[in-house]
Order: C-alpha cells, then structure tokens, then sequence
C-alpha cells in the first residue's frame, strides 16, 4: 500500500514540475439559519451555526488529477493529517480505466442527503441511532474503476483500510487510556497484516434518468473477535421535474472489546425512500422517510480494569424510524434556502425487555442557507 502511494505522489509531483497545473477550487457551505428541536424528557434546543462547511481544490495535468476536501467544520486542526477528509491522486489510462490513491471515500454507498437532515447513513438523526455501517469515509484507499457513464455501467473495486492506527508500546501490546478504551494515532498508510478491507460497487446507468447499484463491503481488523461485511443496494431517478431515491442496505459489524464503539456482533437493516418535485423555477416540494433496525450483541470483557460499562453482555435491539418534509426556495443558480420539518420516533429492547425510555420521540424545525462558491 505504501508503494502506491508513494507512487501516485510522485507522478502528480513530476507533473506538476514539467508543466502548468490547472488548478479549481470549490466549496459548499450550510448555514443553520434556526434549528428548534425537542426530545422526549429533554429540553428543547434552540441553534444556529455552521452546519456544513467544506473546501474542495482540483488539480489535473493530462492524464494525472488531484483532489484534496478540507473537512473545516469537524477537524481537530493539532491532530496530523485530520484536516484532510480526502487527499487522492488519480490517473487515468484511458476514458474508462483509472486507479485512485490516497485518503478519501471507499465507493458504497448511495448516500442522499435528506431534508433538513443527513441520513441516518450519515448520522442524521435529533435522538440518536446506534448504527455503525455508517459513511466509509476519510479511509486510506486504493480505488480501480471500469466504465464510463455511456457505456451504461462503472465498476469501482477498491482496497482500503483505516486512517486511524492502534497504538502498540515497544513491545508491540495495545495501549489503552484511562477507561481502559484503545487509543489509536493517525496514519498515512495501512498493513495488511493488521487489517484487510475489500469492497465492490457497480453502477448501471439505462438512460439519462435512471441509475442503480449495488455494492458489497468487507473488513477484517486483527484485534476484532470476527470479520464486518455489508451490502448496499439503491436506484436514483431524476428528470426536470422529479427526483426519486432509495437506498436499502444490510450489515454486520465486530469490533474490540476496547473500542469506543464496541459490539460483539451488530446486525443492522437501513431503508430510505425519497423524492423532490419542482414545482417552478423558484420552489421546490421535499418528503423523506427513512428507517433503521439495529440488534447489538455487547461484549462481556470489562476491559482491563473493569471500568468497560457498555460492556454488560445483553442484546440491544434498537429501531428508529423518521419522516422530513420541507420546501426548498433557490434565491441564485448556487444557493437556496430550505424550510422542514421532522418527526423521530424510536423503539428498544433490551434482552427482549422493553426500555424504560422506550419508545422515544423528537421533532424538529429547521431553515437552512446552503451555497456553493
């Protein structure tokens, strides 16, 4: 992994010397003009902020291209290499043949915004899901992809690992903190003989309208009991007046004992449908329901001092279910102000038990300014 790399850097280098660099900088931002939000035997939250903010630069030379997305609104800027949610170099072979290298995102998942909200995929929710097949994003990858849009089909087949590393004293054992979690560093590069991911995506493009896919994901970390694997199916359709999306995808994760997010064996099912109607030049209609089951098996391990307390070794089974509405006003061919709504419910049983917050609800209001520049 290294070696590609290393590779891909000193061929976009080299380019960059011989000849002029086109260079292109984007960026996307979502004001929080006025959020009210309410959760079940909480108080209700007021807020107003940033809620997105990213900036993204390009760089190509013939056949070499670059790609670096600054996450500014999540980094932890005194942490190495964390202000870099994507920094990838691709070269192209030809039109349908390109290899991709660097940190970036693992092709999966379909992943459309909401309304007001992330999906749940991207942890969109007021009260809380306990998912962990989220976005496989910042992942140090190594990306091939065959196809080309009229052709009416792209595959992506990518190799990839994490950006974080389990830290390991001189003797090679794990380290762990106060709480006795695992502490992790962050890293340019991955080993295969600590951890293995594979995934898969294939696109079919029919006409100018319809798209589908389907994609497969798999994980192996040394330090996890078991292997992680998912599989993710969806389709977008979109005309001048209608857009409709849906996604669907089954998972199963496994992680330390130690982990901040630990799970013996996670099972979970995402479902979404979605849809967007222009109404005029100036207004679009929004609606999307989205759905989520999870059954969490914890770990028994307490960890090495015992202070491990998520880890009680019941099975949790937790399901949330939402629904967002909203209108979308374009105020400029780059911006447009959103005004929705959503209602959150969810359900959990704990050894088949019924939780004493169980079932939970939350509702949301929310406009937000979004601009591209």
């Amino acid at each position: 992994m290294r070696t590609f790399l290393v590779f891909a850097i000193l061929a976009f280098s080299f380019s960059f010397n011989a000849f002029a660099l086109n260079a292109e900088v984007k960026g996307f931002l979502a004001l929080d003009l006025l959020r009210v939000s309410k959760v079940k035997n909480r108080s209700q939250s007021v807020e107003t902020g940033i809620g997105v903010l990213d900036l993204k630069i390009y760089g190509n030379q013939d056949n070499i291209f670059a790609r670096f997305k600054l996450d500014l609104d999540d980094s932890k800027l005194g942490e190495p290499y964390n202000i870099f949610e994507e920094a990838t170099a691709t070269y192209r072979f030809r039109d349908n043949m390109m290899i991709t290298a660097g940190k970036g995102v693992v092709p999966f998942h379909r992943l459309h915004w909401g309304v007001i909200e992330n999906t749940y995929i991207d942890g969109g929710s007021v009260i809380g899901t306990e998912n962990s097949w989220r976005d496989v994003d910042q992942k140090i990858i190594l990306s091939f992809r065959l196809g080309e849009f009229k052709s009416g089909w792209i595959n992506h087949t990518t190799f990839w690992g994490e950006s974080k590393a389990v830290s390991r004293d001189r003797d090679g054992a794990l380290t762990y903190d106060s709480n006795d979690a695992l502490t992790f560093t962050n890293a340019k590069t991955f080993k295969t003989d600590e951890e293995r991911g594979f995934a898969n995506k294939l696109e079919f493009f029919p006409n100018n309208a319809l798209s589908l896919s389907v994609g497969a994901i798999y994980y192996k970390a040394d330090i996890a009991p078991d292997q992680s694997y998912a599989f993710d199916t969806g389709a977008k359709y979109r005309t001048s007046e209608w857009e409709l999306w849906t996604e669907y995808m089954y998972g199963v994760k496994t992680t330390n004992a130690s982990d901040k997010y630990a799970t013996r064996e996670k099972a979970e099912h995402f479902l979404q449908f979605g849809a967007e109607k222009t109404v005029n030049q100036l207004i679009n209609v929004l609606v999307d329901i989205e759905g989520i089951m999870v059954k969490d098996l914890r770990h028994s391990d307490r960890g090495p001092t015992g202070k491990l307390r998520f880890n009680d070794g019941k099975t949790y089974k937790t399901n949330n279910a939402k629904i967002e509405s909203g209108v979308k006003f374009k105020i400029s061919k780059a911006a447009f102000v959103t005004v929705g709504a959503l209602f959150e419910k969810q359900w959990q049983k704990i050894d088949e038990v019924d939780s004493s917050k169980s079932p939970l609800h939350a509702y949301e209001f929310a406009t937000k300014l979004s601009f591209w520049f």
